[in-house]
């Protein structure tokens, strides 16, 4: 209703894979917007901080924090003086991180974008960040591609991911049987938690 689409993923691809990615990616969107993610974004606020805090923002420096839910990374960046932009799938998590950072009075910039095509220019960021966010994305590759892509030569990145054997593997594992299969070739998030990925 406010004129904000999700950019799709790159066509790059053709068959039936990128299709399926394309749908998946839709469903992600619904999913992440159905439910008020502020709840658990509190819970998992000390692994946001630590990730912050090991990226060091300097004050001018641009931040890019992909699948930033309702902004909590994008927020203790920019309250470190760095140029913030967050982006998410979720034009409901978008929304909502808007709303905070207005309470917070912060300024940055919080937008709709699909972290397997962004619309940023290359090399136009210092530091590129995701707490738990593009892990869920199906396109590995195509991720890590425009990670590299935006990121400028010498400049910073972090991520966050979960692993298998931790308690959120155990909750995926319980509710693997009442969802359909992913379609072939999407990456699962447990992947970027194995050091050697």
């Amino acid at each position: 209703p406010d004129g904000r689409e999700i950019l799709p993923p790159s066509r790059r691809r053709g068959g039936g894979c990128a299709v399926a990615f394309e749908e998946l990616t839709t469903k992600h969107a619904q999913v992440w917007s159905s439910a008020p993610f502020e709840r658990i974004a509190e819970i998992i606020t000390e692994m946001h901080v630590v990730l912050v805090e090991r990226l060091a923002p300097q004050p001018g420096e641009h931040w890019l924090d992909l699948g930033c839910g309702t902004g909590d990374v994008a927020f203790h960046a920019a309250r470190a003086g760095a140029i913030v932009t967050g982006s998410d799938l979720s034009p409901t998590l978008i929304e909502t991180a808007e709303r905070h950072a207005r309470e917070l009075g912060l300024d940055l910039t919080l937008e709709v974008a699909d972290c397997q095509a962004l619309h940023y220019p290359d090399a136009s960021f210092d530091v590129v960040s995701s707490s738990v966010g593009v892990i869920f994305a199906p396109d590995h590759a195509r991720v890590a591609a425009e990670l590299a892509r935006v990121c400028k030569p010498g400049g910073r990145m972090g991520i966050t991911a979960w692993r298998r054997d931790s308690g959120v593997g155990d909750i995926f594992d319980g509710m693997a049987k009442f969802m359909p299969p992913p379609p072939e070739g999407a990456g699962s998030p447990f992947q970027w938690g194995e050091e050697t990925y």
